[in-house]
């Protein structure tokens, strides 16, 4: 079925109560550490950080323990829900709050650091993704950085290649499974999940529906010139070395730097 058949949804609403366990936060959890260490080694400094989808804060923990002041901002309240919990019981805490990053306002010129991992694919048309990072720009203080991943737009089609159906969680609690479609028509991929959970009077069937949009790197270099940003860095995820001309790279990491206001 073709995406532009779907409806794009891209709220997470029942995925988040498996969210941690079935290892979804893992990239976050992992990679965030190696993220920041990569800008801090090429000059970047601050304290006050902006995550644009937290989630379920796997990153803000990170941030937080480490002594960083950090915001996080999540479309979803189920979302922000297990973010909070997962703040319950530490001496350390961040702020959480509801909102969609494509028509946030934040403080202005607040912000040592924008932060978006595993975000921006969920946003579905140029124009929005052009808003989200107007958005970062209003929030950082001049010279400050915007760092987020995207998947490539072959990465999003490697990974119907790698498998169209993929089960991420068997137990005798869980069963999580989604099922992946590339449009190659729009770039995009629409991933199907579903989860069955038991309870107490038996097992619970839930559906989520979500679109992943690949871009164009000329066109994120575009909309970034256009939203006030110098990229300074794209690199690989997995190895966080340039990807020159490399057309089989699945995921990039992006640094820019605010080198102009804008309203």
């Amino acid at each position: 079925m073709s995406t532009t058949q779907l409806e794009v949804k891209n709220f997470y609403t029942y995925l988040p109560s498996v969210y941690d366990a079935v290892g979804l936060s893992q990239y976050a959890a992992l990679r965030t550490p190696e993220f920041l260490e990569f800008i801090q080694m090429n000059g970047w400094l601050g304290r006050n950080v902006l995550e644009f989808g937290c989630g379920t804060g796997a990153s803000a923990e990170f941030f937080v323990k480490l002594g960083f002041s950090v915001h996080g901002v999540d479309i979803s309240p189920a979302m922000l829900d297990f973010a909070r919990k997962r703040f319950e019981n530490m001496e350390v805490h961040a702020e959480f709050e509801k909102a969609d990053i494509r028509t946030f306002r934040p403080i202005q010129s607040t912000y040592d650091l924008v932060f978006a991992l595993d975000v921006l694919n969920h946003v579905n048309t140029t124009r929005d993704l052009e808003g989200v990072f107007r958005r970062a720009n209003y929030a950082l203080v001049d010279g400050r950085m915007f760092l987020f991943d995207l998947h490539t737009i072959y990465g999003l089609s490697q990974m119907v290649e790698r498998a169209q159906t993929q089960v991420l969680a068997k137990n005798a609690d869980v069963f999580l499974v989604v099922e992946n479609n590339f449009d190659y028509d729009i770039s995009a991929l629409a991933q199907d999940y579903t989860l069955i959970l038991r309870s107490d009077n038996g097992f619970n069937r839930y559906a989520e529906h979500h679109v992943l949009r690949g871009y164009p790197l000329r066109t994120i270099h575009s909309l970034m010139e256009r939203s006030g940003f110098a990229i300074r860095h794209i690199v690989d995820t997995k190895t966080l070395q340039p990807i020159g001309e490399s057309p089989t790279i699945s995921r990039i990491l992006i640094a820019a730097e605010k080198v102009q206001n804008f309203a």
